[in-house]
């Protein structure tokens, strides 16, 4: 693979050389081991004016800017020329992961980024991103450009349901309050009764939650003294 990508560099474009780096750090196949556009900002890359979201199967427009608050809760059939499905296959050969979570996760951000889609052919352009989506029982078409770099984040925290300032996300236009598990997303770690269950919820991993459990792993196999 590096052979390979070493002979085509010359006639690639940024984008592609970055991806085509990205492939090959990811057939590692190591959750830990990769080369993301979200990790790095001299990579440079922007993002859809959309938030995607997997719910199942099924890959929606969970949050938008204002001006694309049509968009919120349309599911995505086709991005570019492939559908869904084939898309999250492109993406992922660039998803170093253990397993389909881990891929999806990933795979919500990069089908957002233009430079990514173009690079693997799903689009033929940077500038232009069009979706075919299905929203209230009828099909739409729609082109989106990129409006924003690609926000940095920690591998250690999931940040995809975090409320974006000056985006409308589709919790906001829904009645009622968000559910349990999205309602302490921004502290470490929370827990709360829910009836006769403890609910436990754990946001942020850092070192020293790293050591608490390798302390309480080896207190629960060793014996310990009274």
């Amino acid at each position: 693979m590096v052979a390979d990508l070493d002979r085509k560099i010359p006639n690639l474009t940024r984008a592609q050389a970055i991806v085509g780096m990205a492939q090959i750090v990811a057939a590692v196949d190591d959750g830990h081991t990769n080369i993301y556009p979200t990790r790095d900002p001299k990579i440079g890359f922007h993002t859809l004016p959309a938030e995607f979201t997997y719910f199942d199967n099924q890959l929606y427009i969970r949050a938008a800017p204002a001006d694309e608050q049509s968009l919120l809760g349309a599911r995505v059939l086709r991005i570019g020329s492939l559908s869904v499905q084939d898309a999250y296959a492109a993406v992922k050969t660039m998803i170093g992961h253990e397993n389909e979570g881990g891929a999806r996760y990933w795979a919500e951000y990069l089908l957002a980024i233009p430079e990514v889609l173009e690079a693997l052919h799903i689009t033929s352009s940077v500038d232009d991103v069009p979706l075919t989506l299905e929203l209230n029982g009828r099909v739409l078409q729609v082109t989106l450009h990129p409006a924003f770099p690609v926000e940095m984040m920690s591998g250690d925290i999931s940040t995809l349901f975090y409320r974006r300032q000056g985006w409308i996300d589709i919790r906001d236009v829904q009645p009622g309050s968000d559910p349990l598990w999205l309602r302490e997303i921004d502290k470490p770690f929370h827990f709360e009764l829910d009836g006769d269950a403890l609910y436990v919820q754990i946001n942020q991993v850092t070192t020293v939650q790293r050591r608490l459990w390798n302390i309480s792993h080896s207190a629960s196999t060793t014996k310990l003294p009274k």
